[in-house]
This record gives structure tokens, sequence and C-alpha cells, in this order.
């Protein structure tokens, strides 16, 4: 099996778009409203280039993965 063609990479672009997007504006508003722990933040940024350079969703979905269940776990300790 080889690499998709130019219209299967042209198919992808409108979710690594949407990704980046969404993880770009998670770390974005949580370092400001300091909703998230900078350290989560940090993945999230990475997920974001990620999302952009790469067309796999693997490498996304785990950075993704990681730097939510890092937010999470940190976000249950504030009152």
């Amino acid at each position: 099996m080889g690499r998709p063609g130019l219209s299967g990479f042209l198919a992808l672009v409108p979710k690594m778009l949407l990704c980046s997007v969404g993880f770009a504006a998670l770390a974005v508003a949580g370092w400001r409203r300091r909703g998230i722990s900078r350290g989560a933040c940090v993945p999230l940024l990475l997920a974001t280039l990620v999302a952009v350079l790469l067309s796999p969703h693997q490498p996304t979905a785990l950075l993704g993965g990681l730097a939510l269940a890092w937010a999470g776990k940190n976000s249950g300790s504030r009152k």
C-alpha cells in the first residue's frame, strides 16, 4: 500500500485545521484564565503544531489526550 495521493491529503485538511484550532484555543484560554496548568498548556500547543505538520491523527490524538488528562488531573485539586 502506498501513500495517499494529493486528493487523500486534501480530504484530511479540514480535520487537521479543526484539531489545530481547537487545541490552540484550549491552550490559550487555559493559559490566560489559569484554568489549566501551564505545564498542560505546553503539550496542547505541541499537539497544535503536530496537527498542522503531520497528516496522521495518531500522534496528535496521543499528545492531545495526554495534555487533557494532565489538565484534568490538576484542575480537580483547585477550589
